[in-house]
């Protein structure tokens, strides 16, 4: 696609010329298991567990007026979850039940973009590209017990117990890349 931008504020006047070339490949996986099972004893249990990969794959291509500027990006996200419910009918109105629940995701994104932003941050002409690697991990976990008590057709209770930990980690790397496409190490730290 082309785009056409012209500017004019406050004396400073330009015009851009963008044209894009975007390509992306996904694949994208996901399996999903459910059991459950029912006891003599008017309780049963049931376990979900729900695991997926994504991958993108991004190659781009941007002219910001008449200038190339190729950009490489990977995308990763595994996540896992996984829920085991317990439930107990004590009697015909009453009932307990008890929930786990466990959540963990991790990300990866690998980004490299070759223009002259990079020279100018550095001051360096040999600066040619910024290579970032971001790491994104989440840890949660929960628990949730519930007695339930019914008093009629409209009215009944609802007393639970529950708590949760969720941990996240996120880390960045910022590169600048010569013209090899090596790490370019800065006397000043950005």
């Amino acid at each position: 696609t082309d785009s056409y931008y012209h500017f004019d504020y406050s004396g400073t006047n330009f015009t851009n010329i963008e044209s894009k070339t975007w390509k992306q490949k996904n694949t994208n996986i996901i399996g999903k298991i459910e059991l459950s099972r029912e006891f003599r004893n008017n309780a049963s249990v049931e376990f979900y567990s729900k695991t997926s990969s994504l991958n993108e794959d991004n190659r781009n291509s941007f002219i910001f007026n008449g200038t190339e500027n190729p950009q490489k990006g990977n995308n990763i996200l595994f996540s896992t979850e996984n829920r085991l419910t317990y439930t107990r009918k004590i009697d015909s109105s009453q009932a307990f039940v008890a929930v786990g629940k466990f959540i963990f995701q991790h990300r990866p994104y690998h980004f490299k973009d070759y223009n002259n932003v990079a020279a100018l941050i550095s001051g360096d002409e040999d600066a040619t590209g910024l290579q970032q690697n971001i790491n994104s991990e989440m840890l949660m976990g929960a628990a949730k017990l519930t007695y339930l008590k019914k008093y009629g057709e409209e009215n009944s209770l609802d007393i639970f117990l529950s708590d949760d930990y969720r941990h996240d980690r996120l880390n960045t790397d910022l590169r600048i890349l010569n013209t090899s496409g090596e790490a370019f190490l800065l006397n000043d730290p950005l």
